[in-house]
């Protein structure tokens, strides 16, 4: 989802418009999965590209940036790549 230079391939977009630079577990501006936020990994496990299927997943808990209205997915750069998305119903907590 991140390259070494350049801008990401993947993001979502915020109720107002802009580009979020995280994923679910992390925090807003880290630019990081839930994994990197813990430390399991360097960013994401989708980084790794090792030719295995990864997961990353968590929850998006920064209310100010919810709910996302579109997920934005761009080239990978090689003809080998796949990926898929899901994005899970909008809970409200108290």
């Amino acid at each position: 989802m991140w390259t070494a230079a350049g801008p990401p391939s993947a993001w979502w977009v915020t109720w107002d418009g802009r580009q979020a630079d995280y994923w679910g577990g992390a925090s807003p501006g880290s630019g990081k999965c839930g994994c990197g936020q813990t430390g399991s990994c360097r960013r994401c496990y989708c980084d790794i590209n090792d030719n295995r299927w990864r997961s990353d997943s968590g929850y998006l808990t920064h209310k100010n940036d919810l709910p996302v209205t579109q997920l934005r997915f761009g080239d990978t750069g090689s003809g080998h790549e796949q990926g898929y998305h899901t994005l899970g119903k909008l809970i409200c907590y108290p």
